[in-house]
């Protein structure tokens, strides 16, 4: 049995199309009956909907078809929601804090004396938390963001130079704030280095090594692969020594 591994970078009726047509077409140049396995190397704000979306397409193509996805596989380590409760009554630690009614901005500022530590950001509706500002005492600006999905998890923990304001650093974590990969930023603020904690891989410094870091833990050197995402062509043109690749245009 020969394993088939498509790169996908959308989840949407074309690409179902094209995977069936692909299966076909390659079904003929291979005798052994073929499996199929997605890799989605894409990032969502909230990783409930990609996770839906990717267990409708995968479906949509076949019941014993895999699908990887960078973040929700390393995301999803317990059922836990609502773990930003925990994380702001850690950093509030007991103190006595003076809370606001939510302003117009949909905010609620916990003050501590005048100075606000604890900002929690609402969507537009005021109903869903999207992100929470931890900040010292003292100090205007935050030290610290959780960026926070649909049920109340953390996705992101952005850490700031309370000076500059300029990120410093993003944590991507699991369900029970673990991280599992690391953004650097240089003196300007911008992406400098990538990190997967869990793997034993060293930082790189550009997005495409990362990927080709990952790829290289999800691909077997006799796979298939049939690569959609086009800005991944360069990975693939001396990925493994592999001869079965194929690159593919929607």
């Amino acid at each position: 049995m020969s394993r088939v591994v498509f790169i996908i970078d959308k989840l949407d009726k074309q690409t179902q199309s094209m995977v069936l047509q692909n299966m076909k077409d390659l079904a003929k140049f291979y005798a052994n009956p073929l499996t199929i396995k997605f890799l989605d190397t894409r990032y969502q704000s909230d990783y409930l909907h990609l996770y839906e979306t990717e267990k409708n397409f995968v479906q949509a193509i076949s019941n014993e078809a895999e699908l990887r996805s960078l973040y929700i596989n390393q995301y999803f380590v317990s059922q836990d929601k609502g773990n930003v409760n925990g994380y702001t009554n850690e950093f509030v630690n007991n103190r006595k804090l003076d809370t606001l009614p939510k302003n117009k901005r949909q905010q609620v500022l916990m003050k501590q004396n005048d100075d606000v530590v604890v900002a929690v950001n609402y969507d537009a509706t005021g109903k869903l938390i999207k992100s929470v500002d931890f900040a010292n005492p003292g100090q205007k600006n935050p030290s610290k963001r959780a960026l926070v999905n649909r049920v109340g998890n953390i996705q992101i923990i952005r850490y700031f130079d309370e000076l500059t304001k300029k990120p410093l650093q993003d944590d991507y974590v699991d369900t029970q704030l673990n991280p599992f990969m690391r953004v650097g930023f240089d003196e300007k603020g911008l992406r400098a280095s990538y990190e997967f904690l869990n793997f034993d891989t060293p930082p790189v410094r550009s997005e495409l090594d990362l990927y080709e870091q990952w790829f290289k833990q999800e691909i077997a050197t006799d796979d298939i692969i049939v690569n959609y995402h086009r800005d991944f062509d360069i990975i693939f043109e001396s990925f493994n020594n592999q001869e079965n690749i194929y690159l593919v245009s929607l």
